[in-house]
C-alpha cells in the first residue's frame, strides 16, 4: 500500500495539494467510539486506490484539512454520517460525499430490508464486490495513546481504497436500473442528516414527568371501572377487586370471554368492536395510557445526553423499503399523536420538546402532500383544480358522496370520513378500515354502506382509482414500482395467471401453484405497489427538502438547527432574532422549491409555524 502517515503538521500543504489532482477521493476516520459528543477523533483517512493519506489529529489540528474536505471535490464514504458527525465535532463539515452503503440500500430495496445486518458494512461488499476478506480485528483497536502499528496503518489506508473500488462496482449497476438520480439524491442529503443527528432535540423533563403523573392518575381510575365491571363475572381478592391484569392478553381474553363476548383475540380491533362500547372505551383507554406510560413516560428520558442535555436519535437515512426516514434509540417519529385517555393530548406531548436556551421551535409541513402526488401521477382534473384554486378538496368530494354541504364546519364529521378514505386509499384502505374509523368515532357502519362509500368515492376520482390499480398491477407484472424521482422497490413476485373475478369485473392475478399464502403475498404485493410509488416520492421530496434547507444555512451561516423529521413535516430550532424571516426564507422556500421539482401540475403549499414548543 502507497500510504503515508502523517503527524507533522508542516507535511499536511504537499499532501493537499497531492490530493487535489485526485480525480475523486476517499474519506474515512478511525475513533475510540461512536459519540461525537463523548468520543475522539483519532485519524482522517484521505486519498484514493494509489495514495493514501492518514493524519494523526492526536498531533495535526483538524481544521488544517477543512479546505479540501468542504471542498467540491467528490468524496466516497462508507458511513458518510459517522465520519460526517465526528468531523463537525472538530469544526469541520465534510461536503460532496457519495455513500456506497446508502447505495447498496438502493440496489437492493425490496430485496433485502434497509436495516438487515449482514448485507451493508464494508467487510460485506467488499467480499461481494471485490471477493476479498477484510479483518474485522483491527477495527476497534484505535486508541488516543501510544504509536500505531503497521498492520493498523495498513487497514486505516484499506478503509480509503475499498470504498473506491466498490464504488467502481456499484456504478454501472445504478446506472443500468436507472437509479443514479437516487444516489445523487441520497448523497446530498447526508450532511443535512448529520447535522440532525449531531444537533439533537431538547426535551423538558420537567414537563414530560409532568405528563407521566396526569397519565398514571388517569390510569388508576381507569382500571377502577374495569375492576367495577370485571369483579361480577371474575374471582376477587379480599377488597372484591378481580384477580387480573389488564396488561395480560391472556387475562383479558379469558375475563372478556366470561363477560359473555365470543371473541377470538384481544387485538385493539377486536376490542374496537365489542358490542359494549362503554367496556370497548375503558379497554383502549387503559391501552393507550399503558402505552404511555411504558413507551413515554420517565424511562424516556435516559435517552437524554448527559454532556448536551439534548436526545440524539439513530437516524437511519434509509430505513424503510420506500425509502424513508426511520429512527430509534428513541424514534422521534413515534412520538404519541392523538389523546392519551382523558389525561393528555399529543399536543401535551409534543409541547415538552422546545428549544433549549429560550428560542424559537419552527416546524413546516407539506399541506395535503399525498393527496398532491396522487394528483400529479393520476392527472386528476377535479383534484388539480381544487390544489390550484385553494379549494378544500375533501368538502369538494365529501359534496358528492353523501350529497350534503360539507366543510370544515359544517358537517365536519363527513369531511374527516372522506379525509381519511383519501389519504387511506395510498395505504390500500378498504371499507373494512372505514367501518373501523366510524367505529372509533363512536358509530357503527354496516359493510353495505361502507362499500357505498368507497365506491363513490372512487366514482369523483376515475384517474385517481385507475392509477392506484395500475400501480398495483405493475408491481405484480414489472416486479418493482418507482417512486417520481426513480428511486425502486422490488417486489419478489410468485409465479401467477390472471383469472377473471366476478366480484372485481376485471381479471386479477393469483398464483399458478396455488397456496393462500402465495395469494396473500399476491394481493400484499398489489397494496404496497398501490402505495409505494406515493410514499417514495414523498420521501424522496422531504430528501431534496432537507438538502437545499442545510445548503442554504450552511451558506449564510444561520443560527438555524435541524432537529427532526417526521414524514412531510421538519423541525428546526432557531436562537436569533427575526424568527418569521428566518422560517421563510431557510425552511419554507427550500420545501416549496423542492416540491416544485417533483409537482409540475399543482401549485406548491407548506403550512409554516413558529412558536416556543413543538
Amino acid at each position: 500500500m502507497a500510504y503515508k502517515y502523517i503527524k507533522d503538521p508542516s507535511e499536511v500543504p504537499a499532501s493537499l495539494n497531492e490530493l487535489d489532482k485526485m480525480k475523486w477521493l476517499a474519506f474515512d476516520t478511525e475513533t475510540n467510539g461512536t459519540d461525537p459528543h463523548n468520543n475522539d477523533l483519532i485519524l482522517v483517512q484521505l486519498g484514493n486506490t494509489k495514495k493514501q493519506y492518514i493524519y494523526d489529529i492526536r498531533y495535526i489540528n483538524p481544521l488544517l484539512l477543512k479546505s479540501i474536505l468542504e471542498g467540491p471535490k467528490a468524496k466516497v464514504t462508507t458511513y458518510g454520517v459517522f465520519d460526517y458527525r465526528f468531523m463537525k465535532s472538530v469544526g469541520v463539515e465534510p461536503e460532496t460525499l457519495y455513500d456506497i452503503t446508502l447505495n447498496e440500500r438502493i440496489l437492493l430495496s425490496g430485496k433485502v430490508h434497509p436495516r438487515t445486518r449482514g448485507y451493508f458494512s464494508l467487510h460485506v461488499l467488499a467480499k461481494k464486490y471485490l471477493g476479498i476478506d477484510l479483518s474485522k480485528a483491527l477495527q476497534l483497536s484505535f486508541t488516543m495513546k501510544g504509536e500505531f502499528s503497521d498492520r493498523q496503518l495498513e487497514y486505516a489506508a484499506g478503509d480509503v481504497i475499498h470504498p473506491i473500488r466498490i464504488l467502481e462496482k456499484q456504478i454501472p449497476l445504478l446506472k443500468k436500473e436507472g437509479l443514479l438520480p437516487t444516489a445523487k439524491l441520497e448523497s446530498d442529503a447526508i450532511p443535512a442528516f448529520g447535522d440532525m443527528e449531531y444537533n439533537g432535540f431538547y426535551l423538558d423533563s420537567e414537563a414530560w414527568l409532568e405528563l407521566e403523573r396526569k397519565v398514571s392518575i388517569r390510569i388508576k381510575e381507569v382500571i377502577k371501572g374495569l375492576n367495577a365491571y370485571f369483579c361480577r363475572f371474575l374471582q376477587t381478592d379480599v377488597l372484591g377487586d378481580p384477580l387480573i391484569s389488564y396488561g395480560s392478553n391472556k387475562q383479558l381474553l379469558f375475563a372478556i370471554k366470561k363477560a359473555g363476548f365470543d371473541v377470538s383475540n384481544t387485538d385493539n380491533e377486536t376490542l374496537l368492536f365489542l358490542p359494549d362500547k362503554k367496556l370497548s372505551g375503558m379497554l383502549l383507554e387503559f391501552r393507550s395510557l399503558k402505552k404511555a406510560i411504558d413507551s413515554f413516560g420517565k424511562e424516556y428520558l435516559k435517552f437524554i445526553h448527559p454532556k448536551t442535555g439534548r436526545i440524539h436519535a439513530n437516524i437511519n437515512q434509509i430505513g424503510t423499503t420506500t425509502g424513508r426516514v426511520s429512527m430509534d434509540k428513541p424514534n422521534l417519529q413515534q412520538l404519541i399523536k392523538k389523546d392519551v385517555g382523558q389525561a393528555a393530548t399529543g399536543r401535551d406531548y409534543r409541547g415538552a420538546w422546545r428549544a433549549q436556551d429560550g428560542g424559537y421551535i419552527i416546524k413546516c409541513d407539506y399541506s395535503g402532500q399525498e393527496l398532491k402526488i396522487m394528483a400529479e401521477l393520476a392527472g386528476e382534473e377535479t383534484w388539480i383544480e381544487a390544489f390550484k384554486e385553494y379549494k378544500d378538496l375533501h368538502s369538494l368530494i365529501a359534496y358528492k358522496v353523501f350529497n350534503l354541504e360539507v366543510s370544515k364546519t359544517k358537517n365536519r364529521e363527513m369531511r374527516d370520513v372522506v379525509k381519511s378514505v383519501g389519504f387511506g386509499s395510498a395505504y390500500g384502505m378498504n371499507y373494512y378500515g372505514l367501518m373501523k374509523l366510524y367505529r372509533e368515532m363512536g358509530k357503527d357502519l354496516p359493510e353495505s354502506e361502507a362499500k357505498d362509500i368507497m365506491n363513490k368515492y372512487y366514482d369523483t376520482s376515475p384517474k385517481v382509482k385507475k392509477m392506484l390499480d395500475d400501480a398495483g398491477m405493475k408491481a405484480i407484472t414489472d416486479g418493482y414500482t418507482t417512486s417520481m424521482g426513480g428511486r425502486r422497490r422490488n417486489f419478489e413476485v410468485p409465479p401467477y395467471k390472471m383469472v377473471y373475478s366476478p366480484r372485481e369485473g376485471r381479471e386479477i392475478p393469483v398464483p399458478i401453484s396455488w397456496s393462500k399464502e402465495k395469494l396473500g403475498k399476491i394481493n400484499s404485493i398489489i397494496r404496497e405497489g398501490k402505495n409505494n410509488r406515493i410514499q417514495s416520492s414523498a420521501g424522496d421530496m422531504i430528501k431534496r427538502s432537507l438538502y437545499l434547507m442545510r445548503k442554504k444555512i450552511k451558506e449564510h451561516n444561520v443560527p438555524l438547527l435541524i432537529t427532526n423529521v417526521i414524514h412531510d413535516e421538519i423541525v428546526c430550532e432557531y436562537n436569533g432574532t427575526d424568527p418569521d424571516y428566518i422560517a421563510k426564507e431557510f425552511i419554507e422556500q427550500p420545501m416549496l422549491e423542492a416540491e416544485e421539482y417533483y409537482l409540475k401540475s399543482v401549485p406548491p403549499e407548506v403550512e409554516l409555524k413558529v412558536g416556543r414548543t413543538w
